[in-house]
C-alpha cells in the first residue's frame, strides 16, 4: 500500500463531494506525495457532523472547493510520517479532530481521481487512508475503544468544553439542553459527569428520549412547539434555566432558548444556523442580565481535555455505547448521512474496509 521512497498511495476508498444538495461519490482517489509535515493515517472509523451535511446540503454558502474530501472527526493508527514530523511515529493509534493541538501545521494534501485534483483541508476522514497535519491529531488513551474514540473528535470535546470551559455551573442549577444531536448529547453527558441534578432535554425526536432512560437522569420534552413546551415546563414546576446550552443549529430555537433563561442566565451555543440567517433577540433581556455565548468548539485543546474526559468517564463508569450503537459501511455512507440529517441517530459512525 505504501512505497516509502515516494510515498505513493493507490486506491484509497473515499467518499467525495462533488456537488452541493446530491449524494456523495464513492471513488478511488490517489495520493502521489507525503510532505514533510503531514502524517498518514489509516483511518478505522469516522464520525459524521451535522457541519457536513451543511456542507453537503449547501446550507453554509457557496462552496469554493469543490470537488473535494469531507470528514473532521475519526480514529486510526500512524502509517507514516513526514520528515519533520516530531510528536507522532508509525504505529501511534491516534484520534484524529478539526480543533487544534500544538505541533506544526502541514500543506493541504494533494489527492486526485483519474488524474483531476480533488481537494481536502489539513483533516479529511471519509476514506479508508487519510493525510493529516500533525497539529489535528491526539494520541489516543489505550483503554479507549477505536468506534468511541470518534467521539472525542469533535462531539464530546465540543460539548465537554460547553459545560467546563465557558460557564461554572452549581449542582442544583436548573439547566436545559435543547436539541439532543451529537453536541447535545455530549453536553448531557457532560452534565452528567459533573452531577448537576436538573437536567431538562428538549429535541423534536421522542425517540431520543430512551437516552435519558438508559441514563436514568434528567426530564424529556417533544419539541412540538412553544406552547406545548411550556406547558411541559409548567408541569415540571419549571419557569425558566440557569444554564441551556442549545445544539440545534437553527436561529429560532436559539431565539426561543435565550426567552427559557432566567435574570442573568448563561446561554451557550455552538451550533452553526443557515448562511446568513441572523438571531433576532430583545435587547433589554440582555440589559436585565441574560448572556448569550457563542463557542468555538468549547475552547477545547484536545491534547489537554481528551485524557481528562476519558479518566472521568471511566473513573464515574458513564458508558458511550448508546452514542455509537449505529455503524456504516463507508459504501452506505449517504444512508448515514440521511439519517443523521432525520434525526434517527445520535451520531453517525463510518467503519472503513481495508
Amino acid at each position: 500500500m505504501c512505497n516509502k521512497e515516494m510515498y505513493f498511495i493507490k486506491n484509497i476508498k473515499a467518499a467525495i463531494l462533488t456537488q452541493t444538495k446530491k449524494p456523495l461519490l464513492l471513488a478511488d482517489v490517489n495520493f502521489k506525495k507525503l510532505e514533510e509535515r503531514q502524517i498518514l493515517v489509516k483511518v478505522f472509523y469516522s464520525g459524521i457532523c451535522g457541519s457536513q451535511l451543511m456542507e453537503i446540503d449547501g446550507k453554509r454558502g457557496e462552496d469554493k472547493w469543490l470537488p473535494h474530501l469531507l470528514g473532521h472527526e475519526g480514529s486510526g493508527v500512524v502509517v507514516e510520517v513526514g520528515s519533520k514530523v516530531k510528536k507522532f511515529k508509525i504505529g501511534d493509534e491516534v484520534i484524529l479532530g478539526w480543533l487544534k493541538n500544538s505541533g506544526i501545521e502541514s500543506s493541504t494534501p494533494n489527492f486526485f481521481m483519474n488524474h483531476a485534483r480533488i481537494n481536502a483541508g489539513n483533516i479529511t476522514t471519509f476514506s479508508n487512508y487519510t493525510v493529516v497535519s500533525e497539529n489535528r491529531l491526539t494520541i489516543k488513551p489505550k483503554k479507549l475503544p477505536r468506534k468511541e474514540a470518534v467521539l472525542y473528535g469533535c462531539a464530546l470535546l465540543t460539548g465537554y468544553g460547553m459545560v467546563n470551559h465557558e460557564v461554572k455551573i452549581k449542582k442544583d442549577s436548573n439547566v436545559l439542553v435543547y436539541g439532543l444531536g451529537g453536541i447535545g448529547t455530549s453536553v448531557y453527558i457532560s452534565l452528567l459527569s459533573k452531577k448537576i441534578k436538573n437536567i431538562v432535554i428538549i429535541d423534536k425526536s421522542k425517540d431520543k428520549k430512551n437516552l435519558i432512560s438508559y441514563y436514568k437522569k434528567g426530564h424529556f420534552i417533544e419539541a412540538k412547539n412553544k406552547t406545548y413546551i411550556t406547558n411541559q415546563l409548567g408541569k415540571l414546576n419549571i419557569n425558566s434555566f440557569d444554564y441551556i446550552f442549545e445544539s440545534c443549529g437553527k436561529t429560532q430555537t436559539i431565539e426561543h432558548a435565550f426567552e427559557l433563561l432566567s435574570k442573568n442566565g448563561n446561554l451557550v451555543f455552538a451550533s452553526h444556523p443557515n448562511f446568513g440567517e441572523m438571531i433576532k433577540i430583545d435587547p433589554f433581556m440582555l440589559i436585565s442580565g441574560k448572556k448569550i455565548i457563542g463557542t468555538w468548539g468549547g475552547s477545547v485543546v484536545p491534547e489537554r481535555d481528551i485524557p481528562v474526559i476519558f479518566n472521568e468517564l471511566r473513573k464515574l463508569k458513564i458508558s458511550l455505547k448508546p452514542l455509537v450503537n449505529k455503524i456504516y459501511p463507508l459504501k452506505a455512507i449517504n444512508t448515514a448521512t440521511n439519517d443523521l440529517r432525520r434525526g434517527n441517530v445520535f451520531r453517525a459512525i463510518i467503519k472503513m474496509e481495508h
